[in-house]
């Protein structure tokens, strides 16, 4: 499988087209689910599979951009032949393609929704912020911090800090969705970030309290969510 390369001659929209088409390639190859059609995925809209697959997908996705791409083009960055704007762009561009693309082949419509439903209300748009709306955050971030820090001179926003910042978010995935697709359990992230915000204000024995005994999985999973966002 070719890796993309990365040359000054080489127009933006290129790159990006070539990154995606090699992480998904990688993904497919990645997912050894009997049930699982590569050539479907890739390109049959209808095609529809479970949670636990699309998140594999998708960390396989985000691992190959890790491995193979992110050094290539952080060593591009150095030799000035490319921008850290454009490397941010790049590594938000082709995330944003895998979140909108795994979506899409959710089986699971109530989940979907739900999960569209948090990014609409956080973010105004329905599949995750928009590189605008990180760039915009990452100066509200420093604008804050400077403040803080007590410092009279004129605010001045750190672009390349930010860029990187996009650029770290971008290639990283999240531990607690991991751990809830491991267990099977991604239908419960809301009730589990809810219960995880009771531990933190009060004990793991009253969120327990507060759980439906049926449901053994979501306070297991609610356990261990807090030990990650702790760690």
């Amino acid at each position: 499988m070719a890796q993309p390369s990365v040359l000054k001659s080489k127009k933006g929209e290129d790159i990006k087209i070539e990154a995606i088409k090699y992480c998904a390639e990688t993904a497919n190859a990645a997912i050894k689910n009997k049930s699982f059609d590569p050539k479907r995925y890739l390109n049959d809209k209808t095609y529809k599979i479970n949670n636990s697959i699309t998140r594999s997908w998708y960390n396989a996705f985000t691992k190959a951009f890790n491995d193979k791409l992110k050094p290539r083009y952080e060593a591009a960055c150095k030799k000035g032949e490319m921008q850290k704007s454009d490397y941010a762009k790049l590594a938000y561009d082709v995330r944003h393609h895998a979140r909108v693309f795994t979506r899409s082949h959710m089986s699971d419509k109530t989940g979907l929704e739900q999960t569209r439903s948090r990014d609409s209300k956080a973010y105004d748009t329905k599949d995750g912020p928009s590189f605008k709306w990180l760039l915009d955050r990452q100066k509200k971030n420093q604008e804050n911090a400077f403040k803080k820090s007590g410092q009279t001179s004129p605010f001045r926003f750190d672009e390349k800090r930010a860029y990187q910042s996009i650029i770290d978010s971008s290639t990283r995935t999240n531990k607690a969705m991991n751990f809830l697709n491991k267990i099977g359990a991604l239908g419960l992230r809301d009730e589990i970030i809810a219960l995880s915000r009771v531990i933190k204000n009060d004990t793991f024995a009253s969120a327990v309290e507060q759980t439906p005994k049926n449901i053994k999985c979501k306070i297991h999973a609610t356990k261990k969510y807090f030990h990650m966002t702790k760690n």
